[in-house]
Parts: structure tokens; sequence; C-alpha cells
């Protein structure tokens, strides 16, 4: 029979190995948080889909704009032959979720976009290409994305719905400007959308008349709350010649029910995807782009895995 002290030493040894586990996992480390931005561009991959013909090379499709020699910072998406899908993203990977821990993240994007139509073609009210969308993704590949998706995943052009099933682990916020024959997945453009792993957005809202869509700035705020799973993105559209306002935005998406744990991998891709217009007929022009995640602590563990 064991003697009370060697009991009580065990219980000792016991109880403070579930002390320092429990307190391992209060005093649990949060991933470090994340800020990106450009101006400057050297830490953004440039992609295009090279079994396209005639596509060009990556660096002719998304430039930055030359002032005297010098980058102005101003980033131009265009193709002087055809339009074509391209993606503009940071080059390395951002953990937005973290596997098996109660640590979840939040995030704030921000952009300025002009649709920029050429002089030549001021009498049409939309011009060719298809839009932009800010997008997280599970890879910077364009190859076999095909023409109504910006570049993101290959879909079924009846439904929207993608081609990559599981895999697709995208979500993304898209200014649609092309969609002028009635797909029956989405509205007409132009409008804004929020699409989750398709290219049927859950959730849309009209831009307005069209003829007030190009030529201007639009300032795009996306605001992601972890813990209330909720995404907002909230607009200022203004004169070329003008900077868009935080305080004077409008709301013009609000979508509950988004866990980024579910929806894309663990470490993804930021940036954004479009189907750039040809050159003759005008370009799209990023004057500045931010992206921060800020990580919360949430209600529970899940066990959570990527494809």
């Amino acid at each position: 029979m064991a003697r009370p002290e060697v009991v009580l030493l065990l219980a000792v040894a016991v109880l403070a190995i579930f002390q320092t586990t429990s307190c391992a996992r209060t005093y649990e480390t949060p991933p470090r948080a994340t800020t990106i931005s450009f101006p400057p561009s050297n830490k953004f991959v440039c992609s295009t889909d090279p079994n396209v013909p005639d596509t060009p090379a990556p660096e002719f499709v998304c430039s930055v704009d030359m002032t005297n020699g010098k980058p102005t910072g101003l980033l131009i998406l265009s193709n002087d032959i055809d339009v074509s899908s391209a993606r503009y993203q940071w080059r390395t990977p951002i953990q937005l979720w973290k596997k098996n821990s109660r640590y979840i993240a939040s995030f704030n994007a921000f952009y300025v976009v002009n649709f920029n139509r050429d002089i030549e073609f001021t009498q049409r009210p939309l011009f060719s290409g298809g839009g932009l969308a800010f997008a997280i993704t599970p890879d910077t590949s364009v190859v076999g994305t095909g023409q109504e998706t910006f570049g993101l995943f290959p879909i079924n052009e009846q439904t929207g719905a993608s081609l990559r099933g599981a895999k697709t682990k995208t979500v993304a916020v898209e200014m649609d400007l092309s969609r002028i024959d009635d797909k029956g997945f989405d509205p007409l453009a132009p409008h804004i959308g929020l699409d989750i792993n398709s290219m049927k957005s859950v959730t849309t809202k009209s831009l307005g008349d069209p003829n007030k869509v190009i030529d201007v700035k639009y300032g795009v705020w996306v605001e992601y709350d972890a813990l209330k799973m909720t995404l907002k993105v909230s607009l200022h559209k203004v004169k070329d010649t003008q900077t868009p306002m935080r305080d004077r935005a409008s709301l013009a998406i609000s979508y509950t029910g988004l866990d980024l744990a579910k929806e894309v991998k663990e470490f993804s891709y930021v940036g954004f995807g479009s189907r750039v217009p040809e050159t003759p007929n005008g370009v799209y022009v990023i004057y500045d782009f931010k992206f921060s995640t800020k990580w919360v602590l949430g209600s529970k563990v899940k066990m959570r895995f990527s494809i």
C-alpha cells in the first residue's frame, strides 16, 4: 500500500500538470498580425494564363505607372491585344485562421479604383473587360479560369458554380462591369457582389447608371468581423481628381454567416483578380491598396482543416 506522502506527491504532480496545460491554453499566443500595402509593389506578383493565345507577359498586363522615369505608385491593368484574365497578389500567403485554436483573424482592406475609359470611346456606357475583384485565393494561378470569373476559378457558365468543388477556397468582392447578357446566376452589370466559392454572388447591389460608374474613383472598404462572421463593404464614389473618404462612404454589402475557416485556406493569397480590358478601350487603375489582420479570441476551439 502506497504511503500517504507518496500519494500526496502524485496528486500535487497531476494538479501541476493540469494547471500548466490549462494556463498554456488560456495564454495561447496569437499569430502575428499582418499588414500589406502598395505602393510599393515589389512584393506583389502578377499572374496571367500562358495557355491563352496572344496573352502577353504578366509585366505588360500589370504595369506600374511611370512619370519622368519614376514610378508613381499607380497600378494599371490592361492588355494591348485583347481582354484577358489576370491576378495581382501579395506574393506570400497570409494566415487568416489558426487550426485547432480559438484565435481567428478579422481583417480590413481598402483600395481605390478607376475604370478609366479611353476618350475615343466616350459614347459607350461600358467597355471591354470584366471588372475587378478583391480576392482571397488558395494560390496565384490563373490557368484555366476562363472568361467570367475575374481570373479566379473555372465555372459552369449556366450556374456560376465552381468546377473545382471543395478545392475552390475563394472569397471575393466583385465589381462586375461586363455581364451584359443575362446568365441567370448574377444580375446584369454594373454591380458589386460577394462571391463565396462561386460566381453566383450570395448578395449583390447595383452600381447604378453605367455611364456614372466609369471615369470616376471608387474608394472601397472591405471589413470582416471574425467574431460576428460578418463582412461589410462600403463605397465612396468621387470625381477622378478627388480623394474618397471613409466617413462619407455608404454601406453597399452586409453579409453575416461567413466563417473564413470553412471557406478559405488557413494560409491564403490576398490581392486582386480581374478580366482586364483592351488598352485601346481603356484601363483599370488601382491607386493604392491596404490590407491588415487583427487576431481575436473566439468562444471555442474549432477543429479546422483545409483541403
